[in-house]
C-alpha cells in the first residue's frame, strides 16, 4: 500500500465500494471511474492527476492539499503569469502559448496516471518532447515570429538579429 491509499481507506470510514465511491464524485461533479478508485484504494496506482485529487477530496470532504500532501506531491504554486511585456504579442502568439501550457499539462497528467513501481506516489520526471524544430527544416521555420534565431557564418554572436 502506499502513503495516499492508506490515506484514502482511513477517510472511507463508511465502508464504500469503489463503485459508490465513483458514483459519489459523480454527484459532486467529478469523473472517477470504478477501476480509477480501485487502484487508488489497493495501492496499485502512480502519482494522482488534479482531476483524481479533487475528486476523492470531494467525495471524503477533505481539502485537496491534503490528498496532494498523503501522495508526497508538492503543494501548487501559485498561478503562471507572463509579465508585462507578453502584452505585446499578437492573437496566434498567445494561442500558441495557451497550447503549450495545455500540452504540458496534459503530457504531466498522462505521466501522473501511470502505475508507478513499489508504491512509489511521486511524479516521474515527464516524457521526452520533440521540439518543432527538430523535425521541421530551419527553411520551414524562417520568419515565424517564435523560431530561435540560428547564428550564421559572420554573424556578430553577440549581435541581435533584430
Amino acid at each position: 500500500m502506499s502513503g495516499l491509499s492508506d490515506y484514502l481507506n482511513s477517510l472511507n470510514r463508511d465502508g464504500w465500494s469503489t463503485r459508490r465511491i465513483s458514483e459519489e464524485a459523480e454527484k459532486r461533479g467529478h469523473k472517477l471511474s470504478n477501476a480509477t478508485a480501485s487502484r487508488y484504494l489497493s495501492g496499485k496506482h502512480g502519482a494522482p492527476g488534479q482531476d483524481v485529487i479533487e475528486a476523492f477530496a470531494a467525495v471524503f470532504h477533505v481539502q485537496p492539499a491534503r490528498v496532494r500532501q498523503a501522495a508526497g506531491l508538492p503543494g501548487l504554486g501559485q498561478p503562471f503569469e507572463l509579465g508585462a511585456d507578453a502584452a505585446r504579442l499578437t492573437g496566434p502568439q498567445r494561442e500558441a502559448i495557451r497550447t503549450t501550457v495545455r500540452l504540458f499539462i496534459e503530457a504531466n497528467d498522462a505521466v501522473a496516471d501511470q502505475p508507478q513501481p513499489d508504491g512509489a506516489t511521486t511524479r516521474t520526471s515527464g516524457p521526452s518532447l520533440t521540439l518543432l524544430s527538430d523535425d521541421v527544416p530551419a527553411e520551414e521555420l524562417e520568419g515565424l515570429p517564435f523560431a530561435a534565431d540560428e547564428e550564421k557564418p559572420g554573424d556578430d554572436p553577440g549581435e541581435d538579429d533584430h
